[in-house]
């Protein structure tokens, strides 16, 4: 698929701006159908880390990451999210393009998981470094 071709299929979901969900007490942004497009497109051609694999969207809120990653050959895509109504939007967005997506309802604050490619759309609030840190992180802390 090419870059204009994910773009033109990102465009058909809907988002958190036009929906008028957005709670931005859970950071809930809209990420543009061309930066989504842009991200996904540099993380499969750079670094192959889409096509075949097993993909995170941590905080999918409305799943345009999640749903780029399945359109561009993720074999699996597993979105979690803690607010209901953006779940629904994913669900929605997923049959919008015939795609299908394991979605979880999960604060992703308390996941025990370690990724290996995180795009982020810039949250807002400072983060402290317990909030990203993996499983493996705190362990060598543990035994310092």
């Amino acid at each position: 698929m090419k870059l204009w071709q994910l773009e033109a299929e990102l465009q058909k979901l809907d988002d958190y701006a036009s929906s008028g969900i957005a709670k931005p007490e859970l950071e809930q942004y809209s990420t543009s159908p061309k930066i989504a497009a842009a991200m996904l497109y540099a993380i499969d051609c750079s670094y192959g880390d889409l096509d075949g694999k097993v993909v995170g969207d941590l905080g999918c809120g409305g799943g345009v990451l999640g749903i780029g990653a399945i359109l561009l050959g993720a074999a699996h895509v597993i979105g979690v999210e803690l607010d209901s109504e953006a779940i629904a939007m994913a669900r929605e967005n997923c049959e919008r393009v015939g795609v299908g997506m394991e979605i979880i309802c999960a604060d992703v604050r308390k996941l025990p998981v370690a990724t290996r490619t995180v795009p982020s759309s810039g949250g807002k609030k400072e983060r402290r470094d317990s909030d990203t840190e993996t499983k493996e992180e705190e362990e060598e802390k543990e035994d310092e």
